[in-house]
């Protein structure tokens, strides 16, 4: 299956997207999402760009999940040493700072993979595809 392409309609000084006239409206059938995700995955799993796929996932997901075993070991061992030298009325501050770790480092996550998509964004509109 061949994906829409945009074609420029040639008019200077125009910039964005499509104007809303009904004859660029192209209706999306309901499951085109998810075949455009299994066409995507196809032609990632592919012989050819397998290795320059998932090797830097790979390396990727056991750098962020080293990286986030070693923060919540030295967190816990900062609580543990942190809670004796404070009175027993405000050892319930063990039970509020572990939640507020695990938002911190989910927001982190988020933040990494917004950068990395906005730097994927940035590369492919500075250097576009060739029509071959």
């Amino acid at each position: 299956m061949l994906l829409p392409r945009f074609r420029p309609s040639g008019k200077a000084g125009k910039v964005g997207a499509f104007p809303l006239c009904s004859e660029h409206v192209m209706p999306a059938p309901v499951l085109s999402g998810p075949q455009y995700l299994r066409e995507g995955l196809k032609l990632v799993l592919s012989p050819s760009l397998r290795l320059f796929v998932l090797l830097p996932l790979v390396i990727n997901l056991v750098l962020f999940v080293g990286l986030i075993y070693l923060a919540s070991h030295q967190f816990s061992l900062w609580v543990d040493t942190l809670m004796p030298s404070l009175p027993d009325w405000l050892s319930f501050l063990s039970y509020i700072l572990w939640p507020i770790f695990v938002v911190l480092v989910v927001f982190d996550g988020v933040f990494h993979l917004h950068h990395a998509r906005q730097r994927h964004r940035c590369t492919v509109q500075r250097f576009p595809r060739r029509e071959s």
